[in-house]
């Protein structure tokens, strides 16, 4: 699309890209050790729903939406 009035370009923005400084957390994913930033988020099995959690809040034998299990 050409610029508008002022100049810029107009588009559709899809994602805002973050820095963030906060701590990490190390958890056991299945047969891979991950360094997580703390407020990353998963998404987890819970009975037959889904629910959403933080790398910080995540707990052993917790179970992935992928099936891989949360070991430490």
């Amino acid at each position: 699309p050409p610029p508008d009035a002022s100049g810029h370009w107009a588009q559709k923005v899809n994602e805002i890209s973050v820095i963030r400084f906060g701590s990490s957390v190390r958890r056991q994913i299945g047969s891979m050790v991950k360094t997580l930033s703390t407020d990353s988020v998963l998404v987890i099995r819970d009975g037959d729903s889904l629910r959403k959690v933080r790398a910080a809040d995540l707990k052993a034998g917790m179970i992935l939406r992928s099936g891989e299990t949360v070991y430490w």
